[in-house]
């Protein structure tokens, strides 16, 4: 009866929390959802067959469109310029734009709070059960940490997400899914959803390298190898389909992304690049070095990810980590945010559920209590989070793999 009661309470707390973000958000829209200003702008250009990654462009249309959407395209300007998705996002977000930008926007949050139920859902009735973490009469309190973190965790990822309007919550609601049929063994399945999180930003086909993981036990090569099919042809189909739309514009897209130089850096970006480009602007400033510090932070760049690289290796191939399915995603996501050359703030939401396992499997609860605190911890430097990551994954290959995680 306990557990039906404490399930029932978090369910509430979590929907309350929920409707607070919404409610929030919807009385004063104006100073939140920046993002979906570009997507709405940059897709009511493309739905007028214009180019949608040609600055002049977006900028005559929303001009046409009254003194608001003037002020917001000077607000807007440098990220309406380095917004670069693929064709067929701005084909979607078309759809928006059939209404007004405040109805649309109200739209788009309610969409978004669906996707953040669907998500929620994935994590604590799909996932965490397989892990053997339950919010039971016995830990309670993991399910109280499991509130906390929805709340705070990386700098209140979740929240940053809702407020700067971005899409990160699809790309993570599709991710985790496909995550979620990976853990069950529908290879096939997997890889669907990856590319479907992929559609918007390319990152997320970065996980089809768990199926590589895979490839090591034997005994599931021929499922892999259809798999990475799917999933590879998948992607590939997408990307010819955006070019066969319009050839002329996809290879504007495509030289955009090439192109793209995202200079956030710090606190909304705490990232491995931003991290070595600012140590290395600093150290070419400080010490008078006439050169371009960039060069140096792409060297840099290299060496860090290959020396990362190599205790995730070991961990999977030492300790065989590939025959566990559990440990070996949740493992991987801090390993692939370690090694990201961009990972801005909202996109910590992909580090929520893998620290609340990490937290959960610790044997003692000082260990839980700290990394705790530390996750939800918001201290002073802009690259906190990235240390912390860096701490947490180096930790996780010390300590070893947990022992009582799902055998495979």
């Amino acid at each position: 009866m306990k557990t039906k009661q404490n399930k029932a309470i978090i369910g509430a707390v979590l929907g309350l929390l929920v409707l607070f973000i919404f409610v929030s958000i919807l009385k004063n829209p104006d100073a939140f959802m920046g993002d979906f200003k570009d997507y709405y702008w940059k897709s009511y250009t493309y739905s007028l067959d214009l180019d949608p990654y040609d600055l002049s462009n977006i900028e005559k249309t929303m001009l046409g469109k009254g003194e608001k959407a003037k002020s917001v395209f000077e607000e807007r300007k440098r990220n309406l310029g380095h917004l670069a998705y693929a064709p067929f996002v701005f084909k979607l977000f078309s759809g928006f734009t059939i209404l007004e930008y405040d109805d649309a926007q109200e739209l788009y949050l309610l969409i978004r709070v669906l996707a953040l139920l669907v998500l929620l859902f994935t994590w604590f009735v799909l996932i965490l059960p397989l892990s053997q973490i339950h919010l039971n009469k016995n830990d309670l309190a993991n399910g109280l940490i499991v509130l906390l973190f929805i709340m705070f965790a990386w700098r209140s990822t979740i929240y940053t997400d809702f407020r700067v309007g971005n899409v990160s919550i699809f790309e993570q609601m599709f991710l985790w899914l496909g995550l979620y049929f990976f853990l069950k063994k529908h290879y096939n399945l997997f890889a669907i959803f990856v590319v479907f999180a992929s559609f918007i930003k390319i990152v997320p086909i970065v996980f089809l390298g768990l199926l590589a993981c895979r490839w090591f036990d034997r005994d599931n090569r021929k499922k892999v190898y259809l798999a990475m099919t799917v999933g590879v042809g998948g992607f590939g189909l997408y990307h010819l389909l955006n070019y066969l739309s319009g050839p002329e514009i996809y290879t504007t897209y495509f030289f955009t992304v090439l192109n793209m130089a995202d200079e956030s850096r710090g606190v909304v970006n705490p990232s491995l690049m931003s991290l070595l480009k600012d140590i290395c602007q600093w150290s070419v400033e400080y010490f008078g070095i006439v050169s371009d510090y960039n060069r140096y932070a792409n060297i840099l760049f290299v060496f860090s990810v290959a020396a990362l690289s190599f205790p995730f290796f070991w961990v999977l191939l030492k300790k065989k980590l590939y025959k566990d399915h559990m440990e070996l995603v949740m493992f991987t996501c801090f390993y692939i945010a370690a090694i990201l050359p961009r990972l801005k703030n909202y996109s910590y939401i992909l580090l929520v559920l893998p620290a609340i396992y990490f937290i959960a499997k610790r044997e003692k609860a000082t260990e839980k209590v700290i990394f705790s605190i530390l996750v939800m911890g918001h201290f002073l430097s802009p690259y906190y989070n990235y240390f912390l990551i860096v701490f947490i994954f180096l930790y996780w290959v010390k300590k070893g793999v947990s022992q009582d995680s799902l055998p495979v």
